[in-house]
């Protein structure tokens, strides 16, 4: 069974390796990018997901990133990776509707645990979506 999509973005090409056999060891279709705008461009569409980001990348933050999908109208789960944010940074992802915040060094467990639940609230998100799809249909 298909237990969801994951996207990485991370500029560390270690931590992305890393993370991306974890969750590929966990069961999930996990699919990386180096940088922010590379994920915009290519902009997949699968569901259920969840985006994974650092906080900290050049050329597009994870803020700046989580600010084009709302600007696009994607209300895809954001998780935010982060060794360096400020409480400011934090305060603002919260308020862009982050699904987590999770600050580095972070246990598999917190990450495993959020990425579940992203997926559960992006499942739930889809179904009702499609239940008013078949309200404005009848």
């Amino acid at each position: 069974m298909d237990k969801g999509h994951v996207y990485l973005i991370d500029d560390d090409l270690e931590i992305l390796a890393t993370l991306r056999q974890l969750l590929q060891f966990a069961g999930y279709q996990v699919r990386c990018w180096s940088n922010a705008l590379d994920f915009l461009q290519e902009l997949p569409n699968e569901a259920p997901a969840v985006v994974v980001t650092d906080m900290q990348m050049p050329k597009m933050t994870g803020l700046e990133l989580h600010q084009a999908l709302i600007e696009k109208g994607r209300q895809i789960p954001v998780i935010y990776l982060s060794g360096e944010a400020s409480v400011g940074q934090a305060i603002r992802a919260m308020k862009h509707g982050a699904h987590e915040f999770l600050l580095k060094p972070f246990t598999r467990e917190d990450l495993l645990g959020a990425i579940s639940a992203g997926l559960e609230r992006d499942r739930i998100a889809m179904q009702q979506h499609i239940h008013r799809m078949r309200i404005a249909e009848a």
